[in-house]
């Protein structure tokens, strides 16, 4: 297990989405093919941030049930 908390992970994922996003913008500027894959990896990004996203919340969740059962 990552010893990086996962807001932290899911900053990073987050920040390499909008990079991706920019070098898409780029890249259609330009008029050439990787404009398409670079969306396509910032659309995976951001799938990968909600998943970070949800394991955030449901830790959170998790915890406090924790702490309500003791």
């Amino acid at each position: 297990m990552s010893s990086i908390p996962l807001k932290w992970q899911r900053v990073a994922v987050e920040r390499a989405a909008i990079g991706a996003r920019a070098s898409a913008g780029f890249h259609e500027e330009r008029g050439d093919d990787q404009a398409k894959v670079a969306r396509q990896y910032a659309d995976s990004l951001d799938a990968a941030a909600l998943t970070l996203k949800a394991l955030e919340i449901e830790g959170g969740l998790s915890q406090a049930q924790q702490r309500r059962a003791s």
